[in-house]
């Protein structure tokens, strides 16, 4: 970094390396209007979604040249109203958004084998979470979606923890419907 500038380019940004770290955010992204308007702005059919600006910074940063700006521009604020505290969601909507780019954006192999790796640490870190906070119908899925990976021996017994917990509930809750 150069003290004595204000805006660098940055030339050949490695997106591959810093998918997971998210160094950018909507609100600390500078977009022309010409810009704004090939990207689309942002997916309506997000709306709802968690991390659906994962999907827009994507694009965006693969789409155009980037100039980083070294004077701090914003500051970032969490709090118990916002949706940073359900880690839970949160994860889900990170795999969505993740794999919903892979399959609708052309993307170059390497980052695209970087989106894959990122998919396959977030289904890993979604069950373990899941099963912490007793979510056995999503420790199943993520389990389902994880069968081709390397599972730890742990990881599988969570899983068939959950699915005999969620027959539990099942049975349960048909007994009492009936």
């Amino acid at each position: 970094m150069d003290p004595d500038k204000e805006f660098t380019p940055a030339q050949h940004f490695p997106l591959e390396r810093m998918i997971d770290v998210h160094p950018f955010w909507p609100s600390s992204l500078v977009l022309s209007r010409e810009a704004l308007q090939d990207l689309g702005g942002w997916d309506v059919a997000l709306k709802g979604v968690r991390c659906e600006d994962i999907d827009f910074v994507f694009r965006a940063l693969s789409r155009f040249p980037i100039v980083i700006g070294w004077r701090p521009s914003l500051r970032y604020r969490s709090h118990a109203g916002n949706n940073a505290g359900d880690s839970l969601e949160n994860l889900k909507g990170h795999i969505f958004i993740w794999q919903r780019l892979l399959d609708r954006e052309p993307i170059p192999s390497a980052l695209r084998l970087a989106v894959q790796t990122i998919l396959i640490k977030k289904r890993h870190q979604l069950l373990w979470q899941a099963f912490r906070q007793g979510d056995h119908q999503t420790v199943a899925s993520a389990y389902a979606a994880l069968r081709d990976c390397d599972l730890s021996w742990l990881e599988r017994a969570k899983a068939l923890v959950s699915r005999i917990r969620w027959r539990q509930m099942e049975r349960r809750d048909a007994g009492r419907t009936s």
